[in-house]
């Protein structure tokens, strides 16, 4: 009995998908952030729910926590402007912005050109 149940928990827990453990793709916007060397990285397909850096209730044009992040740890060599990135693995910052809708600030695990 032990043995099925067991079984059946390593399956359960195999099959979840952790935060981050997908790509993300998007395109670096010539801005920066709050940190030295952060750019802004507009999302090419925005979804907020797997994203749990963008927020819900953005306006619907501009960049804004709904469609761009900034990306704290991005390498110079990524860093231009209009660069196609993809990245995988993030941790949310603290930001300077008061601002309620402009884009959060994150450090990524892995991020690579796209």
């Amino acid at each position: 009995m032990r043995i099925p149940a067991l079984l059946l928990m390593i399956v359960l827990m195999g099959s979840c998908t952790k935060q981050g453990d997908y790509y993300v793709s998007g395109v670096v916007i010539d801005a920066q952030g709050c940190y030295p060397g952060s750019k802004l990285v507009w999302i090419d397909n925005p979804l907020p729910g797997p994203y749990d850096f963008l927020c819900r209730d953005a306006p619907p044009s501009g960049m804004n926590c709904g469609n761009s992040v900034y990306i704290t740890n991005i390498p110079a060599s990524l860093a231009g402007t209009g660069q196609k990135v993809m990245f995988k693995g993030w941790t949310t910052k603290i930001s300077c912005s008061s601002s309620t809708t402009s884009p959060n600030h994150i450090e990524v695990d892995v991020i690579k050109a796209r």
